[in-house]
């Protein structure tokens, strides 16, 4: 994994299209704009494969730990976004985020985070059936959860949405619990395999 674009407030320089993008989604999410207009939503770009499943998961619990930082002392307005160069299409990014996002929003749930996960080119619609923009790149994103507003993203994930409907910031440590560990970047990648069989992929329902 190849880091190429330091953290930074200014989406354009992780992508040309970027900015576009967000200023079309402060539409579809009430927390953008305001957590743009406050400098806390923050990006940065690593170009990844495949191969890089188990330092990916140790950045984005890098990024975790860094928001829930950000939101003791700011608020929940604090946003991390993760851009990924090298995929170029849903499937050679589904191969890339899946697993890593997976994990991270089941350690993560706890502790009230969201953990998303946006695919280049994607096409959805949001809950009035109007068209969202697909993303010009693939990313992560990590943001304080409020379960009345998440729900329709986890519609059909009722393990997750029943986490975060009791999850409390209580500053536990979300690895001791699962692995007997301390939570640190360099632990959850090393523990990648572990990780994956203690979270397996949840059966989704039909809605």
């Amino acid at each position: 994994m190849r880091k190429l674009a330091d953290i930074t407030t200014d989406a354009g320089t992780i992508h040309p299209r970027l900015p576009g993008y967000l200023a079309s989604m402060t539409g579809h999410c009430p927390y953008l704009g305001p957590s743009m207009s406050r400098n806390l939503t923050l990006w940065c770009g690593y170009e990844a494969s495949p191969d890089d499943r188990p330092e990916l998961l140790g950045l984005l619990v890098k990024s975790a730990e860094n928001v829930r930082a950000v939101r003791r002392e700011h608020g929940q307005l604090a946003c991390a976004n993760i851009a990924i160069y090298g995929p170029t299409d849903i499937p050679s990014a589904q191969a890339v985020l899946d697993w890593p996002h997976w994990i991270t929003r089941k350690l993560y749930a706890p502790v009230q985070l969201m953990i998303g996960k946006f695919y280049i080119g994607e096409q959805e619609d949001d809950k009035y059936g109007t068209p969202i923009a697909p993303p010009p790149i693939s990313f992560f994103s990590i943001r304080h959860s409020t379960p009345a507003k998440d729900a329709r993203f986890l519609a059909n994930l009722p393990g997750v949405a029943a986490q975060l409907a009791k999850a409390d910031e209580d500053n536990r440590d979300v690895l001791m619990p699962v692995l007997g560990v301390p939570c640190t970047p360099e632990t959850a990648a090393s523990r990648y395999a572990d990780l994956v069989r203690l979270f397996p992929a949840e059966q989704k329902v039909a809605t």
